[in-house]
């Protein structure tokens, strides 16, 4: 089987195919130009860049013809360009590296958010089952622990997804109240009304 290797983004393919198998752009496409052809007496730089993803190598060819650095991938996903332009070649390349890193971080605190939502979410079921309870036994010491437990990881964290802003400010409010009368010894009669308003304001979220 002849092949080739795809002028975006490096890949080899079958001659008789008319789309990259890897980066899917139809081979039939206008070939990025300005090209380095093959045995040409210039001297070559190669990048292997068999760890870039096929959306950032067709970037890469997209940004070098732009600037019109003549370059030309070789199997294996090795870019090759003339040395004279090597400097301007890794300033991309250092471009897009930087790009995709910061995309990276963008995709970690993402994550991040997600694993903190789910926290709070927690947090908001665990206050739930701690002020009911509460709510019948206000003196329960051990109850009111874990309330506090739960109090202070809501105060810490940002609202989840789908918790308006301005819900998390009066949940962190009546958390702090119940908390106080915990804290000082309140009447207890007074520690589970306002266990009972807080289990009313989570139970239509838990």
């Amino acid at each position: 089987m002849i092949t080739g290797c795809c002028p975006y983004c490096g890949a080899e393919y079958a001659l008789s195919e008319a789309r990259c198998w890897e980066c899917k752009v139809a081979l039939s496409e206008e070939i990025p130009s300005p090209t380095l052809a093959a045995g040409q007496p210039d001297e070559e730089v190669l990048y292997e860049l068999d760890d870039w993803p096929a959306a950032t190598r067709v970037e890469l060819t997209r940004v070098l013809a732009e600037r019109v650095i003549p370059s030309r991938w070789e199997p294996g996903l090795t870019l090759a360009v003339r040395q004279v332009d090597e400097e301007l070649a890794e300033n991309v390349l250092d471009e897009l590296e930087e790009s995709a890193l910061l995309d990276e971080d963008d995709d970690d605190d993402d994550d991040d958010d997600g694993e903190d939502g789910a926290v709070a979410q927690a947090a908001m079921a665990d206050l739930f089952v701690a002020a009911d309870r509460l709510m019948h036994e206000p003196t329960d010491g051990v109850v009111g622990a874990e309330l506090g437990a739960a109090a202070a990881i809501v105060g810490e964290s940002p609202p989840p997804f789908g918790i308006e802003d301005q819900l998390w400010v009066k949940l962190r409010e009546l958390s702090a109240a119940v908390c106080a009368g915990l804290d000082t010894r309140a009447d207890p009669d007074v520690v589970s009304a306002d266990a009972r308003n807080l289990r009313e304001l989570l139970r239509p979220y838990v």
